[in-house]
């Protein structure tokens, strides 16, 4: 009698840990990744159809396609993204996000797969009057709220004198820009020509680098968050080395955005 219980009990632990094994695994084959899908170079979530698309949608269809993992895209506000891996809520953040040393105290950031330089940009119209940060006294500028480059913004508009004015999206801040509700706009330099076509109005750049880095996913900084890591790195490099990110972003933007990846 005792040897059948014996055996039982050793049976009903083999079927809980391979139970606990199977959901561990079924678990990490599913990987929630937050984005504003506010951008149509970047990231854009279509509202009908709930594609995504941009560069970050379009790397994730090929990092899908190299792991098998099951990717759940989650909309969330630009602001809002750090937030849900700090709760936990999400397992990577995509948005063309830059690595900075603020972001890296708060989550871990992927290989770099992608670079971005931010540049003051103001209309055409304006070049002879607006050539850099000292012409933005008394005059009002846009941010896109969360990006980083915002608190060098908010620093500069105190030591110069001008008002700053936050958006969640850069379609209203490009938009705005070109009707002339504000001066100038931290703008990436990816974007400014596209703003530009699209809005059918000449915006140029002052020639003033604000930011420039690498361009990272980002995880949460705990053990889980370093293996996800591990394991994205990986595909990374065989997207960077096969040159597949590189088409991706010179069709969205007309350049190579991992040229200047250090």
């Amino acid at each position: 009698m005792k040897k059948i219980k014996i055996v039982f009990l050793i049976g009903m632990v083999l079927l809980v840990m391979s139970y606990t094994f199977l959901k561990v695994n079924a678990e990490a084959d599913k990987v929630i990744v937050a984005t504003s899908g506010t951008s149509d170079i970047f990231s854009q979530i279509m509202p009908d159809s709930g594609e995504w698309t941009g560069i970050d949608g379009e790397i994730w269809q090929a990092i899908e396609e190299k792991t098998g993992w099951e990717v759940e895209v989650k909309q969330v506000e630009f602001d809002g993204l750090i937030g849900e891996l700090e709760t936990g809520r999400s397992d990577i953040i995509s948005n063309h996000m830059e690595v900075t040393d603020e972001r890296l105290e708060i989550a871990k950031a992927s290989q770099a797969y992608s670079s971005e330089e931010t540049v003051w940009v103001v209309l055409e119209d304006n070049k002879e009057t607006i050539t850099g940060v000292e012409e933005l006294k008394n005059k009002k500028v846009g941010v896109k709220s969360g990006q980083a480059v915002q608190p060098k913004v908010v620093e500069l508009s105190k030591e110069y004198g001008f008002e700053v004015q936050t958006y969640q999206d850069n379609a209203s801040m490009y938009n705005d820009l070109a009707n002339g509700r504000v001066d100038a706009v931290a703008g990436m330099l990816s974007q400014m020509e596209s703003n530009s076509k699209k809005l059918n109005v000449k915006f140029i750049n002052t020639g003033e680098s604000l930011l420039s880095g690498n361009v990272a996913f980002f995880l949460q900084n705990n053990e889980e968050g370093e293996t996800l890591k591990e394991e994205l790195d990986a595909v990374i490099q065989e997207l960077l080395e096969d040159g597949t990110i590189k088409e991706i972003t010179e069709k969205w933007t007309g350049q190579d955005l991992t040229a200047g990846i250090k």
